[in-house]
């Protein structure tokens, strides 16, 4: 595994103001490096809510228009050396923000549930295809999770969709597990020659898609039946959901061209520290275990991400290599671009947390809505902490299919 620098001086340096064009009316949202001043905790609550507000216009893909990231000068040699550093992410101690600074009110629901197709469990919509074999919900308030997820994902890879190496001939791409198709969409984007298909267990994709783009709701586990081989096949944060990696990967295998690639972008499933402040953070530690037990209990192992490599490989995939990026939960690194990652990455966290524990905790080990939401809330507020200095690993595993000798 290949721990890399989330941003290096020798590549491109992006700047902290997101463009949007919505619907031909030009609006900025600025996240930005202001907000890495001595002004962003005045700023947080202001912003996490204007972040709720804001991402089922911004992020849902039937608005979404446009985002792009320019390049920014006069990057000073702190920053340089902060970015191009592999070691332990570097502290900002005047970062005090915390759970009251931090957590605003619950967003309110912002969705209008179907009752075809989908089935109701805690308040929360949930898949009727396959019912029970994806445990995750899909209503809209998931859906701008999983937009924000693609966001924070495009910010690590300084723009881009992906880490292997494509190769030549690129007519066929399969993305699996596609949810809201918003990866999809941007690869059919970039690579207008391109087919791309996405299959997802939810109907979830918007209906305004590149003409070279189509979705259909599938199991990714099921005997695979498309019509033609594909040159590129990609999925992300599938850990949770896949029971058997090892027929995935032989099916993928079967259906690939020759020197077709795939690449898989997974979270661990597990929050880490590097100065040891997880430790005094007992809430975020049971949640984890609890989930990682309800996970091994379903037979949808969460923590399966350290062993994609070596199923690739075994599978008979080459060039197999699993890059990895540490990402901080909260903006409490010195780095202003790690800060402002870090700012995004915590908002997801919290956005997160109940998607993550209802159906588990409910479903598998029996829990009460009150002691799951009491932990909840114990979570959110040492998420919430400046004194706890937390990241996720983030990998990016990826091979190739062999050519003939």
């Amino acid at each position: 595994m290949i721990i890399f620098p989330l941003l290096t001086a020798e590549e491109h340096r992006f700047n902290s103001i997101y463009q949007f064009d919505i619907n031909n009316s030009s609006r900025l949202f600025s996240i930005g490096s202001s907000t890495a001043t001595s002004g962003f905790l005045q700023q947080t609550q202001q912003k996490l809510l204007c972040f709720r507000g804001r991402l089922g216009g911004i992020f849902r893909r039937k608005l979404f228009r446009t985002i792009w990231l320019t390049p920014r000068l006069g990057t000073s040699l702190h920053e340089k050396r902060a970015m191009s550093g592999t070691g332990t992410l570097e502290i900002d101690s005047r970062e005090l923000y915390d759970a009251e600074t931090i957590l605003s009110t619950e967003a309110e629901s912002r969705y209008s549930p179907s009752l075809q197709s989908y089935n109701f469990e805690n308040g929360r919509r949930y898949h009727a295809y396959r019912d029970g074999s994806y445990m995750m919900p899909n209503d809209e308030k998931e859906q701008e999770r999983l937009d924000l997820a693609h966001h924070i994902f495009k910010m690590l890879l300084r723009g881009h969709l992906y880490r292997v190496r494509l190769p030549q001939s690129l007519r066929h791409v399969l993305d699996f597990g596609t949810g809201t198709g918003s990866w999809a969409i941007d690869f059919a984007d970039v690579h207008p020659d391109s087919h791309v298909v996405g299959i997802d267990l939810s109907p979830i994709q918007p209906s305004n898609i590149p003409p070279n783009c189509r979705f259909f709701v599938d199991d990714i586990e099921s005997p695979w039946t498309f019509d033609s081989k594909f040159d590129f096949i990609h999925g992300r944060g599938m850990a949770g959901s896949i029971k058997d990696w090892n027929t995935l990967f032989h099916q993928a295998m079967e259906n690939l061209n020759e020197n077709g690639v795939i690449e898989l972008q997974e979270y661990e499933a597990v929050y880490k520290s590097d100065d040891g402040t997880l430790n005094r953070a007992e809430a975020i530690k049971t949640w984890q275990q609890k989930l990682n037990e309800a996970s091994e209990r379903v037979g949808q192992p969460m923590n399966s991400v350290e062993t994609l490599k070596a199923r690739l490989e075994r599978a008979g995939f080459v060039d197999v290599r699993d890059d990895a990026y540490k990402v901080p939960v909260g903006p409490w690194p010195k780095d202003r671009r790690l800060k402002e990652l870090g700012y995004m990455m915590l908002f997801h966290c919290f956005e997160a947390l109940e998607a993550f524990t209802l159906a588990p905790f409910t479903r598998v080990l029996g829990w009460s809505s009150d002691e799951m939401r009491q932990l909840m809330e114990r979570v959110k507020v040492e998420l919430s902490s400046a004194r706890n200095h937390l990241y996720v690993v983030i990998h990016f595993i990826h091979g190739r299919k062999p050519g003939k000798s």
